[in-house]
């Protein structure tokens, strides 16, 4: 038998309860000026991240940036897979919402939506997104300190990884490696959009800005209105 003696630099990781992911999220987000995402859809991301570093950037008048990896809303059959992968997960059952292909899309535009409106109204605040090929089960949040890595299903417990250990330098290559060769996508649009007041027809229409209304339907517009004019937090 051989015995590995682990440093004490690279012990720095805890396995947190899942009620306690919110605490880890308001101390990191508050002090980093930078942030890296990568996951599926990225809901937690447009309802909490981005408004959080937003109201930081304008409150400090210094420059954060945000880089963000999603599925790919245009490639049906990766939307189709991911949804069929959440369907099959214990925290399926409690949401209203059917897992499948156009929930999926019409998620993820929501939060490329979101990251496009609050880039073009805040010059402090620089945002850019990467459209992924393929899903993982793991999804990915790191910030200047630390990296949490949680899964899908919201009632499961989430690795936190300091700055220093090795955990934290592999998932910071990880996502170094993975912003390369994916596809970056341009999100600039015209301020002046507010979620509060966004309409079907102005979603429409920065779709269209976006080339990313293909096949999209009114209701698919309407949906994604209402989504981004209540900006939950499905894991609150």
């Amino acid at each position: 038998m051989f015995y590995i003696e682990v440093p004490d630099e690279d012990k720095k990781f805890d396995i947190l309860e899942s009620m306690r992911l919110h605490e880890i999220f308001e101390a990191e987000l508050s002090h980093t000026d930078s942030w890296h995402f990568s996951g599926g859809m990225g809901r937690h991301t447009r309802s909490k991240t981005i408004p959080t570093m937003d109201k930081m950037a304008k409150a400090s008048n210094q420059h954060k940036s945000l880089k963000i990896q999603l599925l790919n809303p245009s490639d049906n059959k990766l939307c189709s897979d991911y949804a069929n992968y959440r369907a099959s997960l214990r925290s399926a059952n409690n949401k209203n919402s059917a897992w499948n292909e156009k929930f999926v899309r019409r998620e993820i535009l929501s939060t490329i939506l979101v990251a496009a409106i609050f880039k073009a109204n805040n010059s402090n605040f620089e945002i850019s997104v990467k459209l992924k090929a393929a899903f993982s089960t793991l999804r990915i949040d790191l910030g200047s300190k630390t990296a949490i890595i949680t899964k899908e299903d919201k009632n499961e417990p989430a690795l936190v990884c300091r700055d220093g250990s090795f955990l934290f330098r592999s998932y910071k290559e990880e996502l170094a490696q993975t912003y390369k060769i994916y596809n970056d996508l341009d999100i600039h649009v015209q301020g002046g959009y507010s979620l509060g007041t966004i309409t079907s027809k102005d979603v429409a229409n920065l779709l269209l800005i976006l080339k990313l209304d293909d096949g999209l339907t009114d209701d698919d517009c309407k949906a994604i209105a209402k989504t981004l004019k209540e900006n939950k937090n499905p894991y609150a």
